[in-house]
């Protein structure tokens, strides 16, 4: 069997706003929208799929073993090939093996209280990946977020060799909200409108496959055309979409479809070809039929809309409201800004970034080989996003800190808000004066995000991620 893949992510996903009426869907979101285990064929005939009792029964005992303290029992349930990634508010750590359970050791000197709900299991027979809704608290702390767990036998027992925090909200009870937002995904060069999440229920006929390569690396559609009439009710819908800029035109929603996908474990990619594991030849190639069948059942899909485009419309922002304010992007060359340079490193993030350079890695210097800053300008204010990040391999260093400032008439930098992500656009849809941004999250694989800000945080998040269950460590 051949090693892990690393995969960069592909820049193949914006995101659109639409029709403030929820009659007919819901906000997309990275948590998981059924509440229970979902098995999934497995990937070549004769081949059984792990046993999702018993992918739950390891997620229970992971659980457990955070909740009683027990570090253990909860090692134990690792990988010897893993990569994990933490994210807790917008800070982004990734980790090696190593790593990450030296970091779990010190979370453990106190004691927590772990949920995990929502919980879906979707195995293979070379992996199951394990969607969920975790809530965290110790002492004053305490978040909440989608959470992916990747499973491999190993060994004769499963184990986890992939974690990934998709996104966390600090504090209780905020959640996410932009139940407005609407994600824009290119297949195969055509766009599509992501509506709400999809039900399986409602697709006809085989799925067509794309391999767009990155990640998601595949992605499968099929026709929804037993959608309910509350869904359908979509079709013939007008959309005004916009750029980043505000340049604007109208769209109509002309069919609709379900598409899924992610990057699968390179085990599962081995069967599909038919290569032997384990000195052991497995089953004749897949067809792209059924390629494109495994990789629709890999996550819960998505409804997503087929538009009827005017030449050169564009598609990166619909908004039903008001018609919205964009502030311009500017990059800034150089080491313009100073101010907000100097309020940048001076961040508890960018500091805890440059202990653990220090400290972890025998750094020496700054942490952050540059930092970038884009200025957005709408005439009577000016914003400037910093953002820096570093990423080796897993056992490297790794650090991503990015943040907000707005810069006053007399030259201050006055933070707005940390852990933004790669900010892509910052404008006002409806002119309530609260700042929203397009951007991706900081990590190996980047979230495409909406987020609103206001009273100095990030108040909501809507994100869209397809899993990712291959093992780069």
């Amino acid at each position: 069997m051949s090693g892990c893949r690393v995969f960069v992510p592909a820049a193949l996903i914006a995101v659109v706003f639409g029709c403030s009426d929820n009659s007919a869907s819901t906000a997309p979101s990275s948590a998981p929208a059924e509440t229970s285990a979902s098995p999934v064929a497995s990937a070549s005939d004769g081949a059984a799929a792990i046993d999702d009792k018993e992918v739950k029964a390891l997620v229970d005992a992971w659980v457990a073993a955070q909740n009683k303290g027990d570090f253990a029992a909860y090692e134990k349930l690792y990988a010897a090939k893993l990569e994990g990634i933490k994210r807790s508010g917008g800070k982004t750590w990734r980790f090696d093996r190593k790593g990450f359970l030296a970091d779990r050791e010190r979370m453990f000197k106190k004691p927590m209280t772990v949920e995990a709900t929502d919980i879906t299991v979707r195995a293979s027979a070379a992996s199951a990946l394990v969607e969920l809704r975790q809530r965290f608290k110790q002492e004053k702390f305490e978040d909440e977020g989608p959470k992916r767990l990747v499973v491999i036998r190993e060994a004769g027992a499963l184990r986890v060799t992939r974690e990934e925090m998709i996104e966390s909200t600090v504090g209780p009870g905020k959640g996410a909200g932009g139940d407005s937002v609407r994600f824009v995904m290119n297949v195969d060069g055509k766009p599509y409108v992501v509506l709400q999440t999809g039900d399986e229920s409602w697709a006809s006929g085989p799925a067509k496959l794309s391999h767009p390569g990155g990640h998601p690396e595949y992605l499968a559609l099929r026709s929804a055309d037993k959608a309910p009439p509350s869904v359908s009710s979509w079709k013939g819908r007008v959309l005004d979409l916009y750029d980043a800029t505000g340049k604007h035109c109208e769209a109509t929603v002309k069919d609709l479809a379900l598409v899924a996908g992610g990057t699968p474990h390179f085990g599962e990619v081995n069967v599909w070809d038919g290569e032997p594991e384990n000195g052991k030849p497995t089953k004749p190639v897949l067809s792209p039929v059924q390629r494109a069948a495994h990789v629709f059942a890999m996550g819960t899909p998505y409804l997503v809309a087929d538009l009827d485009l005017p030449a050169n419309c564009p598609t990166a922002i619909a908004i039903e409201r008001k018609s919205p304010k964009f502030f311009e992007r500017k990059l800034i060359a150089g080491a313009g800004d100073a101010a907000v340079r100097a309020a940048f490193r001076k961040l508890g993030s960018y500091a805890e970034a440059q202990k653990r350079f220090v400290d972890d890695y025998q750094g020496k210097g700054d942490w952050a080989k540059t930092v970038t800053v884009e200025a957005f300008d709408d005439g009577t204010r000016r914003f400037v996003a910093a953002n820096a990040a570093e990423a080796g391999g897993c056992a490297d260093f790794n650090a991503a800190v990015s943040a907000l400032f707005e810069v006053t008439s007399d030259g201050k930098a006055v933070l707005v808000a940390e852990g933004i992500g790669n900010m892509a656009a910052l404008f006002d849809s409806d002119g309530d004066g609260k700042l929203e941004i397009l951007a991706s999250s900081d990590g190996a694989v980047g979230v495409p995000m909406y987020r609103v800000l206001s009273g100095g945080q990030i108040v909501s998040t809507t994100s869209l991620a397809f899993p990712y269950n291959d093992c780069p460590c």
